[in-house]
């Protein structure tokens, strides 16, 4: 894939998976995910 394809945005805050009041919640919002645009 060509890096000018590639682009990084934060939004776990905005659309957490799981609740951040628990350890293991805020570790199921530390993820990565790839999006073709």
């Amino acid at each position: 894939i060509s890096p000018k394809r590639l682009a990084a945005y934060g939004v776990a805050s905005l659309a957490p998976v799981a609740s951040n009041k628990t350890e293991e919640g805020r570790a199921k919002n530390r993820r990565v995910e790839l999006v073709e645009q």
